[in-house]
């Protein structure tokens, strides 16, 4: 009887206990793997989006440190503003356009790319200049793909060159109301152009990043001429004020991370300069706000 028993194995009801048993410590393992790998996940978003702003923030600094950099300074930096909804537009004029062996014999900056033939007013697409040469090496420095500014004296424009015919620009966006650069005084740089669409940013026509929701820039001008640049002071567009003024700039950059995060249902994008904030749509998100001196525009 006693080997009989032994012999036996498990009851039915055993069987099941140990099932049940089983089945709850594999759910919790589950349950415990699920909120590791969201909290990974999540982390990972955040550590992406955190290093894209960082990448992206130093890119377009670096360039607007070198902002009229040997061109006339009412054509070394410009911005269209995109309101309260949408991105700005940057430029800032090219550095790299301007050759060293110039350099080495210039005695003031260069300013061969006047205005010519005919005025520059608003809703206008073309700018025909002097030259296509700024520096005086003989290379034409505008280039089709490329950012141009065009200014005359407290307006600028910023924009992306389309076509060149001649010595004729073709530009867009087209030039604001109110706009007006003169034959002779008017002038133009060849210029990086930064502009966003949906999470793309592109650097004069080619993406540099697909993180990129907003980009803001804004000019702190010393109106009252005491030497500091005080919140009130920072303007959302150059135009009207005397870029001579011009003491500061405050660049703003958001990227987001390219899928929704559902811990994140609340989240948003964040107000930038004069651009409100978005509704929530839980995608992760990282700001950054940098303010620099334009050394060459003082």
């Amino acid at each position: 009887m006693r080997r009989t028993r032994a012999l036996h194995g498990f009851t039915l009801v055993e069987v099941l206990i140990a099932l049940a048993i089983f089945g709850v410590v594999i759910a919790q393992a589950f349950a415990v793997f699920g909120a590791q790998h969201v909290t990974y996940t999540g982390t990972e978003r955040s550590i992406e989006v955190q290093q894209d702003v960082r990448l992206v923030t130093d890119a377009v600094l670096s360039d607007v440190r070198m902002a009229g950099y040997m061109v006339p300074k009412v054509a070394g930096i410009s911005s269209v503003d995109g309101g309260t909804t949408d991105a700005d537009t940057v430029c800032v004029s090219d550095p790299t356009k301007i050759a060293d062996t110039e350099v080495d014999t210039a005695t003031a900056r260069f300013d061969n790319a006047k205005v010519a033939i005919s005025a520059v007013g608003a809703g206008a697409g073309v700018v025909t200049v002097g030259s296509l040469d700024v520096d005086g090496d003989t290379n034409g420095d505008f280039v089709v793909g490329e950012g141009i500014i065009i200014a005359d004296g407290t307006s600028s424009h910023c924009a992306l060159v389309q076509s060149i015919t001649g010595n004729a620009i073709t530009f867009t966006p087209l030039t604001p109301a109110g706009f007006s650069a003169t034959i002779g005084s008017g002038r133009a740089s060849p210029a990086i152009v930064y502009q966003v669409s949906g999470s793309d940013l592109r650097r004069n026509g080619l993406r540099l990043s697909t993180q990129v929701e907003d980009l803001q820039l804004e000019f702190g001008i010393d109106g009252d001429n005491d030497g500091q640049i005080v919140e009130a002071e920072f303007l959302d567009v150059l135009n009207g004020s005397d870029p001579l003024d011009l003491l500061a700039v405050r660049l703003s950059v958001t990227t987001r991370a390219d899928r929704e995060d559902d811990e994140l249902q609340s989240s948003g994008r964040p107000a930038a300069a004069n651009r409100t904030a978005g509704a929530a749509d839980g995608f992760r998100r990282r700001k950054v706000i940098a303010r620099i001196v334009p050394r060459n525009l003082l």
